[in-house]
């Protein structure tokens, strides 16, 4: 019986490039790298068309980013030759990790401020509402009823304007 030689990209990627044997990966990398009192605890095997080929790459390949114990995230690739390219692709990686962590920051930053938009759109307008009701004789009991504040809130907000 003959077996194929696991430190081949090929025989690699038929082992352990797929969905399906991510819990075996996950285990053979944290047996087999020390991260320093870390672990492996989550993992994503990259998809190789994603990847562009650059002049000197391998054609076949596994490359995962990795999630450590510890929230930080690293790029493990299977290397047994040095290959010409191979810093390009480390490059590649990098960049592609900043560029995803400042796409993520830029959607909580838009989320964040969207709500906080919002919060201050809500509160002007029942500001905006307190006044022109008040303005239009109408008693702050009953505007606190149509604002959905206390009495308290409604003649605060009107002091505060100087409207009481």
């Amino acid at each position: 019986m003959k077996f194929l030689d696991i430190r081949t990209d090929f025989a690699f990627k038929k082992v352990f490039g797929s969905e399906g044997s991510k819990d075996i990966l996950l285990s053979f990398l944290n047996a087999v790298i020390d991260f320093n009192g870390r672990s492996v605890c989550d993992l994503t095997i990259v998809d190789p068309y994603n990847i562009p080929m650059l002049k000197g790459m391998k054609d076949t390949f596994v490359d995962v980013k990795a999630q450590l114990s510890d929230g930080s995230r690293v790029i493990i690739e299977m290397q047994v030759l040095n290959h010409e390219g191979f810093e390009q692709r480390v490059l590649y990686n990098q960049e592609q990790g900043l560029k995803q962590g400042m796409e993520k920051g830029m959607e909580e930053g838009m989320e964040k401020g969207m709500e906080k938009g919002m919060e201050k759109g809500v509160e002007q307008n029942r500001r905006d509402t307190i006044i022109n009701t008040h303005r239009a004789g109408v008693p702050p009991a009953t505007i606190a009823q149509i604002v959905q504040l206390d009495v308290a809130e409604v003649c605060a907000v009107l002091a505060q304007l100087g409207q009481q």
